[in-house]
């Protein structure tokens, strides 16, 4: 049985100056599963600009109202998000400026947000989420958020996590939206394989790229499953 949860999908209204476009929200139901080439879509159909206020529109939706609904009684007995945001944002986005990552490879940013996750989930997620929108135009915070999603569980991170990887596929910054493709590759799960069939990319190194990552996860998703 499929979860089910409300989309804003996103309508821009044409009929305004584009320096005061409005964006209004029409809700929707998908299937849990696919809200990541969902989300792709609605990016690619509304012409969304890579642009921090547009792209936290819907980072900001699923930080929220996902995630915030699922909070547990235990999590909020922790810290407030308050109090969380104020103790932690500050030395995650100091360290990302002083590591020098590498994929497959626990940095003391790694470290840092893999301890504070394995006790709260929810504000974790949230704060990650706040780092990247705030920070959209900074490239080595955004490109260190996006290393350090990747390194976390699909589950622990989801679905805030797999929404920053999408939006980052949107960023003029060719980095930036390698990052975001990296991320999927790491989870390699069913779910990649959805998101990034999904995504075509106008540089064809980059497309090449995402294709072979489809196809690897692919051959090792079967392998497994011969193996069972």
């Amino acid at each position: 049985m499929f979860k089910y949860i409300k989309l804003p999908l996103l309508l821009t209204d044409n009929s305004r100056p584009t320096t005061t476009r409005q964006t209004k929200f029409q809700s929707t139901n998908f299937e849990d599963d696919n809200f990541a080439p969902i989300i792709y879509k609605i990016f690619n159909d509304t012409n969304i600009k890579s642009s921090r206020s547009e792209i936290s529109i819907l980072c900001q939706y699923f930080g929220t109202k996902k995630l915030a609904n699922s909070r547990s009684s235990e999590e909020l007995k922790i810290e407030t998000s308050n109090d969380f945001c104020s103790i932690h944002k500050k030395n995650i986005i100091d360290l990302i400026l002083l590591q020098d990552f590498d994929y497959g490879f626990n940095s003391n940013a790694d470290k840092y947000v893999q301890n504070i996750i394995s006790t709260n989930k929810t504000d974790t997620a949230l704060l990650l989420n706040s780092i990247f929108i705030e920070n959209f135009d900074i490239k080595n915070i955004v490109t260190g958020i996006l290393r350090i999603i990747a390194h976390l569980k699909y589950d622990d991170i989801y679905p805030v996590g797999q929404t920053m990887a999408i939006a980052a596929l949107k960023h003029k910054d060719v980095e930036i939206r390698e990052c975001g493709v990296r991320a999927y590759e790491i989870w390699g799960n069913q779910e990649s394989i959805k998101a990034l069939k999904s995504i075509k990319c106008t540089e064809k190194w980059l497309q090449d790229y995402i294709d072979q990552v489809i196809n690897e996860i692919t051959e090792e998703i079967q392998t497994n499953g011969s193996a069972c």
